[in-house]
């Protein structure tokens, strides 16, 4: 999709007669020689693409995002005993893609807030018109038949609800505009990015499956995963029945990073990776690797947001609210058919290069 610019030139067109709209695109891995793509394309493209869409007339917008952009503000925030919700305020990332991540999430949700807001125009002309005379007085005669129905909340609907205005996170009205964001776990599956090579395999399952991984660190972080077929599920259902404005956490099947080695490493036939490297040694290492990479254009084995990502520890959410207000089917599909699929992606991959090389 490219910068906002090239957002405005290249998709815009695309935009007319939809009615919805699912960005899925992310600049998504732990280094780059071009580190402003992070912002360029996960943050003023998603606000930019948001606001096209707003303006084509598009109902619908939903924003997938990652955990790792909603961060941790501190205060206990991400553990078992207080979990992240989707309410949370947001905390600070801990790498740039997620820090980009966060950016454009932010600017969706605020075209999503103006779009929920009222035109001061749009208002007084709709309250000066003899249709708007004649529903207000049908609602007040409902209010007042409704038992126990009052101005300060009783248990009738109120005027915006009954006159369609959906609120700041209600269901959108006819020719309205709503956004969300729907913030997934790792997402783990068969996937071409698993053997497209450079940094796209940001989970390493293919350098794991092969044997490439020299060392690991962090076997004590827990991360949730969620296979790509509920991942689907979820944007799909956000987009038919998300809410304005509202954030969805997705996902609830957890592992510690040990467990994770260990799951690749029975399902491949492969040994894990023996050598353990304390995160303090590996962040020490970091920057210069970084540096170097930068002059040679070969990717470091722990570039320093992997560092920075593990040594954030474990960042943990309830999804339960989320699920149940988008109507997703539990349980999820047990993790590890996924993470089977992906070591088969990997395995059919390279039995194919093999045999092209015979």
């Amino acid at each position: 999709m490219g910068d906002a610019a090239t957002c405005r030139a290249s998709v815009a067109p695309h935009l007319a007669g939809a009615t919805g709209v699912i960005n899925c695109a992310a600049h998504y891995r732990w280094w780059t020689r071009s580190p402003e793509q992070f912002h360029r394309l996960n943050g003023e493209a998603a606000g930019e693409l948001a606001a096209l869409a707003k303006q084509a007339g598009v109902r619908k917008f939903v924003q997938v995002s990652t955990i790792l952009a909603v961060g941790s503000p501190g205060g206990g925030w991400g553990s078992a005993a207080r979990p992240l919700q989707p309410d949370t305020p947001m905390g600070r990332p801990a790498s740039r893609y997620a820090a980009s991540k966060a950016a454009g999430d932010q600017a969706v949700l605020r075209v999503a807030t103006d779009a929920a807001a009222p035109q001061p125009e749009a208002a007084v002309a709709a309250a000066a018109s003899p249709e708007a005379g004649s529903r207000q007085e049908e609602s007040k005669a409902a209010a007042e038949k409704a038992p126990g129905a009052g101005p300060d909340g009783g248990t009738g609907p109120s005027t915006s609800a009954a006159e369609g205005s959906g609120g700041g996170d209600g269901a959108s009205s006819a020719g309205s505009f709503t956004a969300c964001v729907v913030a997934l776990g790792c997402v783990v599956g068969a996937d071409r990015r698993l053997v497209a090579g450079g940094e796209e395999d940001v989970m390493r399952i293919a350098d794991l499956v092969r044997g490439k991984v020299p060392a690991t660190l962090g076997h004590e972080t827990t991360f949730t995963y969620l296979g790509v077929r509920d991942a689907a599920a979820a944007i799909v259902a956000a987009l038919h029945r998300g809410r304005n404005g509202r954030r969805y956490l997705i996902g609830n099947q957890r592992m510690t990073t040990g467990e994770y080695y260990q799951l690749i490493a029975r399902l491949s036939g492969t040994p894990p990776p023996r050598q353990v490297v304390p995160v303090w040694l590996a962040a020490g290492w970091a920057h210069t690797a970084a540096a170097l990479a930068a002059l040679t254009g070969v990717p470091p084995q722990a570039p320093p947001d992997l560092i920075r990502t593990v040594a954030y520890g474990t960042l943990l959410y309830d999804s339960a609210s989320s699920e149940a207000e988008l109507g997703l089917a539990l349980p999820y599909r047990d993790i590890a058919a996924s993470f089977a699929e992906a070591v088969e992606c990997v395995k059919r991959h390279d039995a194919e290069l093999q045999g092209r090389a015979q």
